[in-house]
């Protein structure tokens, strides 16, 4: 399922940045229905391999999921909207798709260096059993923050946030 999940992102992700479609106002339903589909794939994955105790690929899960919220994040960027209050809601509702990204990032990473992670594993308490896959989330991690801060500091609406909440 997981699989299916990444296959329904990368289909989105192709088609929004196809050209094809319009932002006007909202993200187009075409775009969010395959989104949702990937969602729920994506969280039909992670039920699979927590029931089996599958770390590495509950990380890898958890990456994939924090990639869909990124690119949901871009899509609500990419809204063209002259009015005040849709362009607040589409920042926000960007703010919380990235805000989920790091937050699914961070919670691979954790699951990664756990002891149940390096309990069976080489790394004993190491984060060098999963070395790669690690260093892959922490990549993803890294970029979402960068993307996300910088998006902050150069096009956050003034209504939106303080500059103290920016900052």
């Amino acid at each position: 399922r997981n699989e299916m999940g990444v296959f329904y992102v990368n289909q989105a992700d192709a088609l929004v940045k196809s050209g094809k479609l319009e932002f006007k106002g909202t993200v187009p339903e075409v775009v969010c229905g395959i989104l949702k589909l990937s969602k729920t794939m994506l969280n039909f994955g992670l039920e699979d391999f927590t029931a089996t105790a599958d770390i590495p690929n509950q990380a890898l899960v958890m990456s994939n999921s924090g990639r869909h919220c990124r690119l949901y994040a871009y899509c609500f960027s990419l809204v063209e909207t002259d009015d005040t209050a849709t362009e607040i809601r589409m920042f926000r509702n960007e703010h919380e798709r990235y805000t989920k990204a790091i937050e699914l990032y961070e919670k691979a990473l954790k699951i990664l260096t756990s002891s149940d992670a390096n309990a069976v594993g080489f790394g004993k308490g190491k984060r060098n059993q999963y070395s790669k896959i690690y260093e892959s989330v922490s990549w993803d991690l890294q970029t979402t923050c960068f993307i996300w801060g910088s998006r902050l500091q150069d096009s956050t609406p003034k209504e939106a946030y303080s500059m103290e909440e920016v900052e």
